[in-house]
């Protein structure tokens, strides 16, 4: 069975490809929090439509979204977002892990 955290990996590879770096099954913690927050970055300094495009394709709530990039300090955007991908992917899997059980 693979661990949450490989899991966790495929679906940020899966969502938020990065063909230079791609998260290995040994990527976590800080260096998941930091790799997630260099692609969000850099998709909100490149291409704003991708991002949101991305953000959706995950299933993050559009309010939280809008929340962030119209009340969080600039320089914290990219933080902000990180940790709502991060928990929005862990529900996910949760909700994976319980429903596959049954």
């Amino acid at each position: 069975m693979e661990t949450r955290t490989h899991q966790l990996n495929q679906l940020i590879n899966k969502h938020l490809p990065d063909s230079i770096t791609p998260l290995s099954e040994e990527t976590s913690g800080e260096e998941l929090m930091e790799a997630v927050r260099k692609r969000l970055k850099f998709l909100l300094d490149t291409d704003m439509e991708r991002l949101l495009h991305t953000l959706y394709r995950i299933d993050v709530a559009e309010n939280r979204v809008r929340e962030i990039l119209s009340s969080t300090d600039p320089d914290l955007i990219d933080t902000a977002l990180t940790e709502l991908v991060i928990e929005r992917i862990r529900q996910k899997l949760e909700t994976r892990r319980k429903y596959s059980q049954h």
